[in-house]
């Protein structure tokens, strides 16, 4: 009763699949064991909605601990044995009694809403019923909201609940089939475990049981029936007996004793032959040797393993920048691709020729030399199963892989897919439209250009970047080797033997690459229109303080603008702390705008600081140079007085201080003002300032005390003064005495070869006078000041008077002298005969002024009279100078007169005077006119020949001119 069980089971795993009348069977003797009292709903009205949230629905699932992931309807090619995942779609069990109307009996269900899990969002979804499809028991849907709002699909009943039906009734029918479901996958996990256990005898019947078999049926094919059936019930037991001590398991006993369905499922009331039927399954299946089940497990977990290997990074927790990603997602597929290019083809092979050698020569001999041979072996066929596991796995890895790409990097941001191309970003900078339900995936820092702001890495990068990874991650699996060459080394196979993967124009990476590329690209025209408002904040990214404070100082601003700018200053600082954030997300975008936010607001803050300072310093400079104000009233007053005079200075000075303090202190009253401003902006001053600052408001008082002081003082100076203005006077009296009697010796002196060491004299003596006559009018001046009687000074202005003609004569002989001597040392090129004609004249003028003056004294007559005979011996050599200042000599003439007078020598314009002087020139004055009358005489030839010349020339000039014009007009005839 149990043989055929074991061969359809195995005939599954084959490739044949499970036949359908195996579930519909065991589903329709489960449901006659429900009361249909229990799962029986009357529905009076159609158009009553018991839920009209998916949130509902998926909340009564949860309580009744149904999950999205046992809704699952696909069913994978390769279902693990030990795994808890079904292989068995979830309509099979679906038990219509649960159903409360009819499709084909009634239309209400037309356009109506419902809630349906869609396969490909495995989700609930809000979906219009469009059809239903009697054949298959499919219904039509078409989604209603998502992003592929408008698509229809194909779900089973089972996956659609509609709203006017009763949504506890609904979950109890969903648990009901997953239960039974997984009571179906289990026992058929159990039979399939249990039909390849390889026990070598190790549960046949006993010798005794044997020989009482034997002798009652007389036949060994009773036996052997017998022996196979006692065989699979111990296993059995063995088996449950071992799942239930071994937790590792997946697999459970099923409790057949309730279930007779299993039992009578595939008996057939016509006899077997269970031989035939064996040999036929032989000759077909290749499982037909242990070794070859072990071959084809260990493949198919080697594929398993594949299937789950992580080809690119798709998960992560936090943002990262496009190059990390870029590099850790190179890295991963480098490290997946090196493992199935390599590994994976060379443990495969390792498995395939450990478990086939072992077989040796037969149908899977891996050592055939023949390829008409090896085409015929199941080996050919059991190598091919593989290539196309291998090739599932691979694709099913590059789908998988792909999909959660896009997935992870598509982060289920819907607002994005309605951005047009002219977007623009209008609202404020810190609440973004586009805040994805996941996390971001790439990580920008948004800095600031001199031309314009942009991000750390060019947002333009992402679209190709991303699709360059995916599609160059598909071009390197199709790279990979299958495992016949390695396995059958005695055959030659060609090089380019390779594992067929997803292709690039597959209509799935056509999908998931169209998807990917339209969000990026979409994504990008907020993130570049979020960066462009940036752009108002570059002029103050880029102002320079000491440019902006030189400005601020040049427009010299009164305190109260100043306070007017800080305060503006402070209101922009927190705008900016209260409009730009420290980020923002932006679709798959995470933006860290924090280090651009610190630096504008610390600009602003530096701002603020450098006007704050400026400010300082201004009230500094004020009050500094109100205290220097202040120390000079100070200096002022409490000078040491040096005389009576500077006394009564003082003493006019201080009547006018009270009034100079008064204006002042108003002056810094104002100044107070503005200190208050730095005071409303909690600004600390320096402790230099501050005790500028009170030392400024305590001068009034200390000049003040000063005052009082200085009064004080001055009264007892004046007495000491006044003791002091009677040893001048005696002093003063002396000295008048003294320079009168010398005087008095000294005009007596006439001698005319000491005139220097005389004019010295007298210039000293007369200012000597002319400080006693200041001195006494200083002295006068005290005297009035002392209520005195003044000083007669009239000896003094006589004794000056008649010093006066003594003094011109000695000084105007000096300097004649002086010039005289001038005239004769310098070149006669930078001689001025003017000069000299001019200085002989006020020279003798002012000698001959003094003769008169001299009448009673011969001595000094004689003196007058002797310097004006020198006088007027010179005044003849200014004709000779004149004469050899001619402009016309040249060398030649010089050379001539040398000759004429005498000297050895070079003579020139540039020589001095006292050389002629000394060769006696004033004997030779008829030669020096003969010679420069020459030199006129010769340049004036010389420019009456030029004059001719240059007439002869203008002539000939004048001569062609004609003669052109003539040969011009003749050739016009």
């Amino acid at each position: 009763m149990r043989r055929p069980c074991r061969l359809a089971l195995v005939h599954w795993d084959a490739g044949a699949g499970i036949p359908s009348n195996t579930h519909t069977c065991g589903r329709t003797m489960r449901m006659l064991e429900v009361k249909r009292a229990v799962k029986y709903q009357f529905i009076p009205d159609y158009s009553i909605q018991c839920i009209n949230k998916v949130a509902h629905l998926e909340n009564i699932l949860t309580e009744e601990g149904i999950k999205d992931t046992d809704l699952h309807i696909r069913v994978p090619d390769k279902p693990a044995l030990n795994s808890s995942a079904s292989f068995l779609p979830l309509e099979l069990f679906d038990d219509l009694e649960y159903d409360c109307f009819c499709a084909e009996a009634t239309e209400l269900w037309q356009k109506s809403e419902a809630f349906a899990f869609i396969p490909t969002s495995l989700h609930w979804e809000r979906v219009s019923v469009e059809k239903h499809h009697p054949a298959t028991n499919r219904w039509e849907v078409t989604m209603l909201n998502g992003t592929n709002a408008g698509s229809n699909h194909m779900v089973p009943r089972l996956l659609l609940y509609f709203a006017f039906e009763n949504p506890c009734k609904y979950a109890d029918r969903l648990k009901t089939a997953i239960v039974e479901r997984r009571e179906a996958v289990n026992a058929i996990r159990f039979r399939f475990l249990c039909s390849y256990v390889f026990n070598d005898g190790h549960y046949a019947p006993g010798k005794m049981l044997e020989q009482s078999i034997r002798r009652r049926s007389n036949s060994d094919e009773v036996y052997e029936v017998f022996k196979r059936i006692f065989e699979q019930y111990h296993i059995a037991l063995a088996v449950g007996t071992h799942l239930n001590e071994d937790t590792t398991f997946v697999i459970k006993k099923p409790q057949l004793n309730r279930r007779s369905t299993y039992r009578t499922l595939f008996a057939k009331k016509e006899a077997v032959n269970f031989d035939e039927l064996l040999d036929l399954f032989r000759r077909k299946t290749l499982l037909v040797d242990k070794n070859v089940f072990h071959a084809l497990a260990l493949v198919n977990l080697e594929c398993e393993m594949v299937r789950k290997l992580p080809l690119f990074i798709a998960t992560s927790e936090q943002a990262m920048a496009l190059d990390d990603f870029e590099k850790q997602n190179l890295a991963q597929i480098a490290k997946t691709m090196k493992y199935l290019q390599n590994t994976w083809i060379e443990r495969t092979t390792m498995h395939l020729h450990r478990t086939l050698s072992r077989i040796g020569p037969g149908n899977f001999n891996i050592g055939v030399t023949q390829w008409t041979i090896y085409s015929k072996l199941k080996l050919k066929r059991l190598v091919n199963q593989i290539q196309y596991r291998m090739q599932d796995a691979l694709r099913s890895l590059l789908l998988g892989a792909t999909r959660e790409y896009v997935d992870f990097l598509v982060n289920d941001c819907n607002a994005v897919w309605d951005i047009e191309e002219d977007y623009s970003w209008d609202g404020n900078l810190i609440d973004s439209p586009f805040v994805p339900s996941r996390p971001a995936v790439f990580s920008l820092t948004l800095e600031m250009g001199p031309e314009a702001p942009y991000y750390s890495t060019e947002p333009g990068r992402f679209p190709e970047l991303l699709e360059y990874i995916m599609d160059d991650t598909v071009k390197q699996s199709h790279f990979i080797h299958t495992v016949e060459p390695s396995l059958i080394q005695s055959l030659i196979f060609s090089g380019d033997l390779y594992l067929s993967s997803v292709g690039l124009i597959d209509q799935a990476m056509v999908e998931r690459r169209s998807k990917l590329l339209d969000y990026y690209k979409k994504a990008l025209l907020p993130l570049r229109s979020y960066a462009a408002r940036y752009g108002a904040y570059k002029e103050l990214f880029f102002t320079d303080i000491k440019e902006f404070i030189e400005r601020a100082k040049s427009a010299d601003k009164p305190s109260s603008e100043i306070k007017e700018d800080i305060a503006l200053q402070i209101r922009l600082r927190e705008n900016l702390e209260h409009t730009v954030p420290l980020e923002i997300k932006i679709g798959p975008f995470l933006i860290d705008v924090q280090p651009l936010r610190k630096v504008l607001i610390r600009k602003r803050q530096e701002l603020t600081v450098a006007l704050l300072k400026m400010l300082t310093e201004k009230l500094q400079l004020k009050t500094a140079a109100m205290i220097a104000d202040y120390n000079a009233i100070s200096e002022r007053i409490c000078e040491k007085p040096v005389s009576i005079e500077h006394i009564y200075d003082i003493r006019q000075y201080m009547e006018t201080v009270p009034d100079m303090v008064a204006r002042m202190e108003d002056r810094m009253k104002g100044i107070l003002y503005e200190y208050e401003i730095l005071d409303g902006f909690l600004w600390n001053l320096p402790d230099t300032d501050f005790q500028q600052k009170w030392n400024a408001l305590s001068f009034p008082r200390t000049v003040v005390k000063q005052m009082d002081k200085v009064r004080e003082f001055h009264e007892s100076e004046v007495e000491k003064f006044r003791k002091q203005q009677f040893a001048d006077e005696a002093s003063f009296t002396a000295s008048i005495e003294d320079v009168n009697v010398y005087i008095s010796k000294f005009t007596m002196l006439y001698d005319v070869s000491k005139v220097a060491e005389m004019a010295v004299e007298v210039r000293r003596l007369w200012k000597t006078l002319q400080a006693l006559i200041d001195q006494g009018h200083t002295m006068n001046r005290r005297q009035e000041l002392f209520e005195m009687a003044p000083i007669s000074l009239n000896n003094l202005f006589e004794l000056r008077n008649n010093f006066a003609t003594y003094r011109d004569l000695w000084t105007v002989a000096a300097d004649y002298l002086k010039l005289e001597e001038s005239w004769i040392g310098n070149p006669l090129a930078s001689v001025d005969l003017e000069g000299v004609r001019r200085g002989l004249q006020q020279a003798h003028d002012s000698l001959k002024d003094l003769l008169p003056l001299f009448v009673d004294q011969p001595q000094l007559l004689a003196v007058v009279e002797h310097f004006l005979q020198v006088v007027e011996t010179f005044r003849p050599n200014v004709d000779i100078m004149e004469l050899l200042r001619c402009p016309h000599l040249e060398a030649i003439h010089w050379s001539q007169l040398a000759k004429e007078v005498g000297i050895k020598g070079k003579l020139s314009i540039d020589v001095s005077f006292d050389v002629f002087l000394e060769h006696g020139i004033r004997g030779h004055v008829g030669t020096v006119r003969q010679i420069v009358s020459k030199a006129e005489e010769q340049r004036l030839e010389h420019e009456r020949r030029r004059e001719e010349e240059e007439r002869i020339r203008k002539e000939q000039e004048e001569y062609k001119r004609v003669r052109a014009e003539h040969r011009l007009k003749r050739t016009d005839i």
